[in-house]
């Protein structure tokens, strides 16, 4: 599907062809965003559930986001501009997001340019 309608700033596949259920990705930070300019490295994991369970999406590279798990960079939502910081309100980067976007958005940028811009 990936080739038939590409998706903008982003790309993924197989790491292998022995291998169709390990995948890697990349997406590049939407303009306007604190992480414009980052690019984050993806591993993606079908399951044998797959299509009826989504696969398992963790950053590989260290990413400040209220729907990414900061120890572990599992994804929570599929989409860098739509963050969901009630997903998890014991998270500190979701509460910083609620009730400090300004700081939120300082601390993101200082991320994206430590780690995601080459």
């Amino acid at each position: 599907h990936f080739k038939e309608d590409p998706l903008f700033h982003c790309s993924c596949g197989p790491i292998n062809q022995d291998d169709y259920f390990h995948w890697t990705g990349a997406i590049i930070g939407p303009s306007k965003t604190p992480y414009e300019g980052g690019v984050f490295f993806l591993s993606i994991k079908f399951t044998d559930h797959h299509p009826f369970r989504p696969p398992i999406i963790k950053f590989q590279t260290k990413i400040y986001h209220p729907s990414v798990d900061h120890e572990d960079g599992t994804v929570r939502l599929d989409l860098l501009g739509h963050p969901n910081p009630d997903q998890d309100p014991y998270n500190p980067i979701s509460n910083l997001y609620k009730n400090d976007r300004n700081t939120h958005n300082k601390v993101a940028r200082m991320w994206t340019r430590k780690n995601a811009v080459s």
